[in-house]
């Protein structure tokens, strides 16, 4: 005896995104060199941007794979990036332009499928 297609949708969303987050949380702890995610984007999808760029956007990437999909607050952002509210704003809109985060809601963002394959191909085999 099979679900109802409402709840065996549901369940099917909630275990994908459990499996999602699990990607997500071994990259977050296998403790990946910031250089090493640097050097990624530089050949990748940040390919010509400056390196204080790159730079912020690697510590946002790592940061935001060990975070809960939940608020965070520009004071947080401020807090990792070192940037202010509008560099934070430009970081935040580049990443999601090259698909490596997405958003969620209001100021609630994460690490998108482009964004994860990338940290994964970083993991040591």
């Amino acid at each position: 005896m099979g679900l109802p297609p409402d709840l065996a949708e549901a369940w099917q969303r909630t275990w994908s995104e459990a499996q999602y987050r699990a990607r997500l949380q071994r990259c977050f702890s296998a403790g990946i060199p910031e250089q090493k995610v640097c050097g990624a984007l530089r050949s990748g999808p940040m390919a010509g941007c400056r390196d204080s760029h790159i730079a912020d956007a690697a510590r946002l990437l790592l940061w935001l794979c060990g975070q809960p999909p939940h608020r965070v607050s520009y004071g947080r952002l401020r807090a990792v990036t070192g940037l202010s509210d509008s560099g934070n704003n430009k970081l935040l809109a580049s990443l999601r332009k090259k698909g490596l985060i997405r958003w969620k809601s209001a100021q609630v963002y994460e690490v998108a499928d482009a964004g994860a394959v990338l940290l994964e191909s970083l993991l040591d085999p």
